[in-house]
């Protein structure tokens, strides 16, 4: 093979393989809902839908806390995001943490 085929051949190989590493920062895809007005000890807070539907359902989870620079005001509900959460405890394994968010 000529030299200038080699390096053509390694460097598609270093381009696949740099792309096919990137990682989704962002995985899960829903909607901030709404805000839940129950009031109990499991109650509050505000409801996002981790199924890419704009309703509340059994993929319904309440947010414990968002990131402090994420604004939006109440009128968007429901907004269209992406993010990254882990379990929050609380009740019945129902609460999440927010922990990177952006809008779609």
């Amino acid at each position: 093979m000529k030299p200038a085929k080699v390096i053509l051949a390694i460097i598609i190989l270093i381009v696949i393989f740099l792309t096919s590493c990137i990682k989704d920062d962002y995985p899960a895809k829903g909607f901030l809902v709404r805000y839940d007005p129950r009031d109990c000890a499991c109650c509050g807070g505000l409801f996002v839908n981790l199924n890419n539907v704009d309703t509340v359902n059994t993929s319904t989870k309440l947010v414990n806390s968002l990131p402090v620079d994420f604004v939006f005001d109440q009128s968007e509900l429901p907004l269209k995001v992406q993010f990254a959460w882990q379990n929050g405890g609380g009740c019945m394994a129902n609460n999440i943490i927010i922990t990177k968010i952006k809008r779609r």
